[in-house]
């Protein structure tokens, strides 16, 4: 930078620093007007010499004083939606404000359940998220919640979340699992699929398989591998999947949607059982998943469920 000739600095900041999509003139106008007055108000000014040592405070100052003025005129960024509320039990706020049903989930926004509630969100990319009592997320874009308290439920059957908690990142790959916060402790529980586990600097592959699902725990940066969690524990009724409408759901969405609920993998004997599972539909008027016995659902179809290896559900007409 040039001692001699102020505007010129200026000017050169101003190109090297703003390379974002470009302020208007006024805007720009301000900027360089705002800055050289901070320039010429520079105690230094006065006493600079063409010393090479006695540039940086200058060229320091100069650039503080640009940073805060452009800083004061950059276009704020907007929160847009990333999804909804679809369920609640029980108190839970959306900011401080109890929640409504179907309020939407900003950017910048943070839930919170009370001691005696859970509450359903449905992302804006189809992965669905629950939240057990005393938990707190805050979302920090579309695809990206940070679990601050408590424990959530992950089913990313469609799209992908990634989730932050303490200083490690979940990326799922297809998959359902729990996690918890606990202080500085860090408690992932596999259902399905696979996850990646991002601490450290290295990434951790944990994983469900034949209906053991793997437990890891993550503490100061050490990802530590536990005994296994079968896929159907009663550990995770805890965790109450959103009710879905009987009226015209098709047997094999109902098959679906209960296998998922309770940790089985879903198959047919032959292809034309699930043909007609896909065309067969179910008629339950105002009745949903959560009202209707699941025996009771599959006495009035054709088809029947076996239990194999204690993990899978193979479907065969009756």
């Amino acid at each position: 930078m040039s001692n001699n000739n102020p505007d010129s600095d200026i000017q050169r900041l101003m190109q090297t620093l703003i390379d974002s999509p470009a302020p208007n003139q006024e805007v720009h106008q301000r900027v360089y007007d705002s800055t050289l007055v901070a320039w010429r108000a520079l105690p230094e000014r006065q006493a600079i010499s063409t010393k090479s040592q006695r540039t940086w405070p200058l060229s320091v100052a100069a650039i503080v004083a640009l940073i805060a003025v452009v800083t004061q005129f950059m276009p704020e960024e907007r929160a847009y939606p990333v999804g909804e509320i679809v369920s609640s039990r029980g108190e839970a706020y959306l900011d401080n404000e109890l929640i409504d049903f179907d309020d939407p989930l900003f950017t910048g926004q943070s839930v919170r359940t009370a001691s005696d509630s859970n509450l359903s969100l449905a992302m804006s990319s189809g992965v669905r998220v629950s939240l057990d009592s005393e938990t707190q997320i805050e979302a920090i874009d579309s695809e990206t919640l940070k679990l601050l308290a408590g424990r959530v439920y992950i089913d990313a059957d469609q799209g992908s979340v990634r989730i932050a908690a303490n200083n490690a990142v979940l990326t799922d790959i297809g998959t359902i699992y729990d996690v918890v916060v606990d202080g500085r402790v860090t408690r992932v529980n596999m259902r399905e699929g696979k996850l990646e586990i991002a601490v450290g600097g290295a990434i951790h592959l944990v994983k469900a398989e034949r209906g053991m699902g793997e437990r890891v725990v993550v503490t100061n940066a050490r990802v530590v591998k536990q005994s296994g969690l079968p896929t159907t524990s009663p550990y995770w009724d805890w965790h109450t999947s959103e009710a879905k409408s009987l009226h015209n759901l098709s047997v094999h969405d109902y098959l679906k949607h209960m296998a998922r609920t309770k940790g089985y993998e879903l198959a047919y004997n032959t292809e034309l059982v699930a043909q007609q599972a896909r065309l067969e539909t179910l008629v339950g008027a105002s009745q949903t998943t959560a009202d209707v016995a699941f025996n009771d659902v599959m006495e009035t179809t054709r088809f029947r469920i076996e239990q194999l290896d204690g993990y899978r559900w193979q479907v065969n007409f009756r």
